[in-house]
């Protein structure tokens, strides 16, 4: 009987479908957009399929052009993936009104991440009402070990999550104050779930604090995080405790929302 071979994954895979998705990845972080030239070089194709895969992307939606189609940028329709991604869909309907009393109470713009592949992943937010603040891009990406957010969700994951996030990123360094000693970070995650709460101090950007909470979905695991955000003279270091037991109570109520029973 004549044998027959195994057919390799590998021949399954379309060429251009995969590199459109290199495509996105590339335009995601180019905030200020990425020419038509730039792509050529960075993707290694020719004109005439890298123009076939951009239009493409443009006619379903997943990317945007400038006035002049000079310019290609990263589409919200991608935040509609990410939510659907996310074992909690509903987290920014169930955190919304949330998100806005705390804005009103402490003034400070309110921001609303989810965990996605190893970072918090900022899925909505609430302008503060100071001429100065600080607001994030939907979308970007904030690292596990130095934000508040991602401090407040690595903090709580499950011991085999937690030792394979450990494992997987490098303690990049941001600003002076960015943690990089993991022996010194893992001091302080002992210390978040201690207090159920997280701040970092200009650990990744200068001059900017944040304080954070973790939201619990209804199996008790850490898929999101809420916090405040705003320049250093606001928010001071001597109110974290104030700040972080509020931004706890208000987390918890997100968390309860989404079958999460807390403790009293």
């Amino acid at each position: 009987m004549k044998k027959i071979s195994a057919v390799k994954p590998e021949a399954y895979i379309i060429p251009n479908v995969l590199k459109s998705f290199e495509v996105l990845e590339y335009v995601a972080k180019k905030p200020d957009g990425a020419s038509f030239p730039e792509l050529v070089q960075a993707m290694g194709i020719n004109k005439t399929t890298l123009f076939r895969i951009l239009q493409t992307l443009l006619k379903s939606g997943y990317l945007r052009s400038s006035p002049e189609n000079t310019l290609y940028f990263i589409s919200r329709n991608i935040l509609s993936l990410a939510y659907l991604a996310l074992d909690e869909a509903n987290l920014p309907g169930e955190s919304i009104d949330i998100m806005r009393a705390i804005r009103n109470e402490l003034g400070e713009t309110v921001m609303l991440g989810a965990l996605a592949d190893g970072e918090c992943l900022l899925v909505a937010q609430e302008a503060s009402a100071h001429q100065f603040n600080f607001l994030g891009r939907l979308g970007m990406r904030a690292p596990l070990h130095a934000s508040a957010p991602g401090k407040a969700i690595l903090a709580h994951l499950p011991k085999d999550e937690f030792d394979c996030a450990m494992g997987k990123f490098p303690l990049q360094k941001f600003t002076k104050s960015t943690m990089t000693d993991k022996k010194s970070l893992l001091a302080e995650l002992d210390s978040i779930r201690r207090k159920g709460y997280s701040a970092d101090v200009a650990e990744v950007v200068d001059g900017v604090n944040c304080v954070a909470a973790p939201i619990f979905d209804i199996r008790g695991c850490a898929v999101a995080a809420i916090w405040i955000t705003g320049p250093a003279s606001r928010i001071r270091q001597n109110d974290f405790p104030r700040l972080g037991a509020y931004m706890k109570s208000k987390a918890d109520i997100i968390s309860e929302r989404l079958g999460f029973r807390v403790r009293a």
